[in-house]
């Protein structure tokens, strides 16, 4: 497999000012996400006369994400259930790696579909400044981009999302009202959204998922149930993976990959293992991987167009 060049620069963005402590709110999110837990698959059911008026005139065709309405998204994340370290011994290894960006935007203070989605268009306002007018989204210190830190502007966007996606407080939205929602966002300033499906069966990939990111088109995991932040430290002939487990239904935003190919003394592959750049929306950028660890429900490109 070609290894690719990677970036080596660390994207050490700032804290985010929220309304409330940060302690507070993730006591208040950890805590819901509990309760929710106890039943079965949650699902939104706010959506009042207003929501009713986005599904027309809409660009997208959603034909292919009405069976999924029904699977509610917990809000920023689930709860964590169990940190753990795995470390992997090999002769050599193989790194195939791509981000679009160095790391995507990572504001917040809504449930993880409308911070999701949010995230998404502060990503895309790079190319299409109508999406939000009057906002700077960021600039280069050095060799480093560093995206604006959350002003009234996102705070506007977040809370449009909120409404357009009839989402009821934190308790999340379902994928169908997330894309409905996103999709008539992008509409009311004038353009167009295509959407892609990216998922084969219980977390896996399909090859137009790397295909995607390549073309600069960032993808929307919907996660079911488990899983996973990674981070990787690699030492002489191994590498240490630290990964915390969380539970719930959650929404985040990807934008690389990094496949890892593990060999032998003889030359032999004997693991693999993918891993996905990911905007989770409860902080900083991280990993999650994809092919243990992981419930991918849902894997989809919503890419905006002129």
């Amino acid at each position: 497999m070609r290894k690719s060049v990677e970036f080596k620069t660390k994207m050490g963005g700032k804290k985010m000012k929220l309304r409330r402590s940060t302690g507070f709110v993730m006591t208040v999110l950890f805590a819901m996400c509990s309760v929710m837990l106890f039943g079965a698959a949650y699902t939104s059911n706010h959506q009042d006369h207003r929501f009713k008026t986005f599904f027309a005139g809409s660009n997208m065709d959603l034909s292919m994400s009405m069976s999924t309405d029904g699977v509610g998204i917990q809000p920023l994340g689930g709860v964590p259930i169990q940190s753990h370290a795995e470390q992997i011994h090999y002769a050599s290894r193989q790194v195939s790696s791509y981000r679009i960006f160095p790391q995507m935007p990572s504001y917040g203070n809504h449930n993880c579909g409308v911070t999701g989605a949010g995230n998404k268009i502060a990503f895309y306002n790079l190319q299409f400044p109508q999406l939000l007018p009057g906002h700077f989204p960021g600039g280069m210190s050095g060799n480093i981009w560093h995206w604006m830190t959350q002003n009234q502007h996102i705070n506007n966007m977040l809370d449009e999302l909120h409404w357009r996606m009839g989402s009821g407080g934190l308790a999340g939205v379902t994928r169908q009202q997330y894309l409905q929602g996103y999709n008539n966002f992008v509409n009311a300033r004038g353009l167009n959204v295509t959407f892609g499906e990216h998922r084969a069966g219980n977390s896996s990939l399909l090859p137009s998922y790397f295909a995607a990111i390549r073309n600069h088109q960032p993808v929307t995991l919907f996660l079911l149930d488990l899983w996973n932040t990674s981070t990787i430290h690699t030492q002489n002939g191994s590498d240490m993976v630290l990964m915390s487990l969380l539970s719930g239904n959650h929404i985040m935003i990807a934008y690389g990959y990094k496949i890892i190919s593990y060999f032998n003394a003889s030359g032999v592959m004997f693991r693999q293992d993918t891993y996905l750049n990911v905007s989770t929306g409860v902080g900083a950028n991280t990993l999650t991987r994809i092919n243990t660890h992981t419930t991918l429900y849902a894997a989809n490109t919503l890419h905006i167009t002129s």
